[in-house]
C-alpha cells in the first residue's frame, strides 16, 4: 500500500471514529429520554441492538488504526508533502 492510500485510510478512519462517537453520545441521549417516557421497546432496541452495533465498529476502527499508523513513518509522510505537495493537499483537503 502505498503513502497516499495510508493517508486517506488513518484520515478516513480518524472521521469513521469521530462521527460513530457522536452518534454513540446521541444514542445515549435517546435512551435517556426513551427511559424518562417509560418507552421499553425503544430502551431495548438502543440498548441491546444500535448501540452494541456501534461499539462494535468503533472497537474494530480504533484496533485497525494503529496498524495502519505504524505502517506510516513521519518521513514517509515528510518525503510525500515535500514531493507532491499540491497533490497531498488535493487529497487531505477534498
Amino acid at each position: 500500500m502505498d503513502v497516499v492510500s495510508l493517508v486517506l485510510l488513518c484520515n478516513h478512519a480518524a472521521t469513521c471514529i469521530i462521527d460513530l462517537q457522536a452518534k454513540r453520545e446521541q444514542m445515549l441521549v435517546n435512551i435517556g429520554l426513551a427511559e424518562q417516557r417509560n418507552d421499553l421497546a425503544r430502551i431495548a432496541d438502543l440498548k441491546y441492538g444500535a448501540l452494541p452495533e456501534v461499539d462494535n465498529r468503533l472497537k474494530a476502527l480504533r484496533d485497525a488504526a494503529p496498524k495502519a499508523n505504524a505502517m506510516l513513518t513521519g518521513n514517509d509522510v515528510h518525503s510525500m508533502c515535500t514531493r507532491n505537495t499540491t497533490l497531498f493537499l488535493r487529497l487531505t483537503t477534498g
